[in-house]
């Protein structure tokens, strides 16, 4: 019942998401400033520097990632040029080397039939400006109603919890206490996290592409970053535009796109990941990629984005109340969720 009543107002839940999303990611920076200054002084703080990186993207990256949209899209003649010569090179190789006798007479037609499906495509994207511009509307809507939506949750975050917490007998409100705790820990670790990764892919990317020769490395650095947070498939996803953007130019431009690409989310695996996500989520190979693709299959993009620290909040869940009330032992005290505030405080 309640997902039925959730899917006739996906925008506002979209935007509470979105909301709830940017709390729980600045909320970290604003706890660490809150040792110094006032918290309410501390939320100002943070989202002014937040929001001046916000101008930043729309003023200046985005115009850039757009500018080199446009570029592929105008160069598309160009392209179909590339098309039929790479056709009719393999069509030479084919011939030197087996037989003209071998070759089948449908190769003679192939590059007529590359260019037509390249024509047809870049039709199809350019009819899609009208998409296009409506989701971007959309977009900025979203996010303008979330980054408001976040700055009244940061700035009543203590009343927020206090309200939640009345919601429980007063013999409950210790471990109750503690999975709010663990909830702040998991979602403010695992979006930190994110946002170091995206960033790490994304710069180290547009360099390599751009030292690899590639005419859109911004545009295919930034999908790169975008798409890593996207987990199993993403990779393969920013591998493959890797190779289509570098084909665009030669074979040793995709080449060396694919190269890279694969070398940054290769590094970010090994490297960045268990020094960002080690105190995020504590959830086993397996149980991810099943709640990957429950997520998935259940709520699209959202659950795959999601499906992580959900996995975790279920596990913080599990420990907190279910197995307790199935081995009878006792709830958390208050000393435990004393512990636990001090540990998080260091």
């Amino acid at each position: 019942m309640g997902l039925v009543i959730l899917r006739r107002i996906p925008l506002t839940v979209e935007v509470v998401i979105v909301a709830i999303l940017l709390a729980y990611g600045l909320n970290p920076p604003i706890v660490g400033l809150s040792k110094k200054l006032p918290r309410r002084t501390a939320v100002a703080v943070v989202f002014t520097a937040f929001i001046c990186v916000l101008l930043a993207m729309f003023l200046i990256v985005i115009p850039a990632v757009v500018g080199q949209l446009q570029k592929c899209f105008s160069n598309s003649a160009d392209y179909i040029s590339v098309v039929q010569s790479w056709v009719t090179q393999a069509r030479e190789w084919i011939n030197n080397r087996v037989g003209i006798q071998v070759v089948p007479s449908q190769l003679q037609s192939l590059s007529a039939q590359v260019s037509a499906v390249i024509a047809s495509m870049l039709q199809t994207g350019l009819g899609q400006v009208g998409a296009a511009v409506i989701f971007t509307i959309h977009t900025l809507v979203v996010i303008f109603t979330a980054v408001v939506l976040s700055y009244y949750f940061l700035a009543n975050s203590g009343g927020i919890k206090e309200s939640f917490l009345d919601l429980f007998p007063e013999r409950n409100k210790a471990t109750a206490l503690y999975f709010t705790q663990e909830v702040e820990r998991v979602f403010g670790a695992y979006i930190g996290g994110q946002v170091i990764l995206v960033c790490f892919c994304a710069v180290f990317s547009v360099i390599g592409l751009k030292l690899a020769g590639s005419n859109y490395a911004l545009l295919l650095g930034v999908l790169t970053g975008l798409l890593y947070v996207i987990p199993y498939v993403g990779v393969t996803l920013a591998i493959l535009l890797g190779a289509l953007f570098g084909l665009l130019q030669s074979w040793h431009v995709a080449a060396w796109s694919v190269a890279v690409v694969f070398i940054i989310t290769r590094i970010a695996d090994t490297v960045v990941v268990p020094k960002v996500m080690s105190k995020s989520v504590g959830v086993s190979p397996a149980g991810v990629m099943l709640a990957v693709f429950a997520g998935g299959e259940m709520f699209g993009l959202w659950g795959l984005l999601l499906a992580i620290p959900a996995a975790a909040i279920l596990k913080v869940v599990w420990i907190t109340w279910v197995r307790p009330w199935l081995a009878g032992s006792p709830r958390i005290s208050g000393q435990a969720v004393a512990s636990r505030s001090q540990t998080d405080a260091m």
